[in-house]
C-alpha cells in the first residue's frame, strides 16, 4: 500500500512505494506458491521504501503538508 509523504528533497507531496523484481517473482511463483508469497511478504515488510520520483529512502520524509488557502 503507498503512503502519501512529503519529500523535502523534491519539494512535494509524493508516494511511496517498494520495489519489487517481478521476475524473481514470478521465478519463485512457478517454484511454489508459498515462495512467491514470502517474497512479497518479504519486499512488503522488509525492503526500503523510497520516493517515487527522487528515490529518496522514506525514513528522511516527512508527513504530508497541505498547504490552507
Amino acid at each position: 500500500m503507498s503512503e502519501l509523504r512529503y519529500c523535502p528533497n523534491c519539494g512535494r507531496n509524493t508516494y511511496v512505494e517498494v520495489k519489487i523484481n517481478w521476475i524473481i517473482f514470478i521465478v519463485l511463483l512457478i517454484c511454489g506458491v508459498l515462495l512467491g508469497l514470502v517474497y512479497l511478504v518479504y519486499c512488503f515488510a522488509a525492503k526500503t521504501k523510497v520516493c517515487e520520483v527522487c528515490k529518496l529512502k522514506a525514513n528522511k520524509m516527512e508527513p504530508p503538508r497541505f498547504n490552507s488557502q
